[in-house]
């Protein structure tokens, strides 16, 4: 679920105010050529300003398809995470909610939810689809048509569903102080 990023199109704040400082020293170039009247060379002078800031435009835009924007875990986090929002799934079915973080290898997922009020449980698709509907997605790599069932109790909202050693798997999240204070325990 991590996208790596190439350090070739990593461009920092301070390299896009310094292509944007290039940009308009070569406008500035350009009106001080036409002033001299060398159109020549006040033509190429908005065509190279013009193609940095393409070059700029461009290189953000890839960077952003390559970098996904990572969560924000501030206050109201959970209510973002929890929102019932439906996410985007990609060709082979699998996706996850936009503000889902990124967890590093060897991360202990459960506890991580925990530790942020929020219980943690999956459903594996071979549980959760009739041996048919499991081989037709396992030939056909495409998992699109699996809508993962809850586990049992209330709140749950999917979080994410993708591929794993084991299987297709799903993550449902909730917000684990409400269902506590539901119960009578908080």
């Amino acid at each position: 679920m991590n996208t790596p990023t190439n350090p070739l199109i990593d461009l920092s704040e301070q390299d896009a105010t310094l292509l944007n400082q290039a940009s308009e020293k070569l406008e500035e170039y350009a009106a001080e050529q036409r002033r001299r009247g060398n159109t020549c060379a006040a033509e190429g002078a908005e065509c190279s300003a013009h193609a940095v800031q393409r070059l700029g435009a461009a290189m953000l835009a890839v960077q952003r398809k390559a970098r996904p924007a990572q969560a924000v875990l501030d206050s109201n986090w959970k209510a973002r995470m929890l929102d019932g929002r439906l996410f985007e799934r990609d060709e082979m079915g699998f996706g996850e909610h936009p503000e889902l973080p990124v967890l590093d290898e060897g991360r202990k997922p459960r506890a991580f939810f925990a530790a942020l009020g929020v219980e943690l449980r999956h459903t594996m698709a071979e549980d959760d689809l009739n041996l048919d509907e499991h081989e037709t997605m396992n030939v056909a790599g495409n998992w699109n048509a699996w809508t993962p069932q809850p586990p049992a109790g209330d709140g749950w909202k999917l979080a994410a569903i993708f591929d794993t050693e084991d299987g297709q798997a799903a993550w449902w999240l909730r917000d684990a102080l409400a269902v506590r204070a539901a119960q009578g325990g908080a």
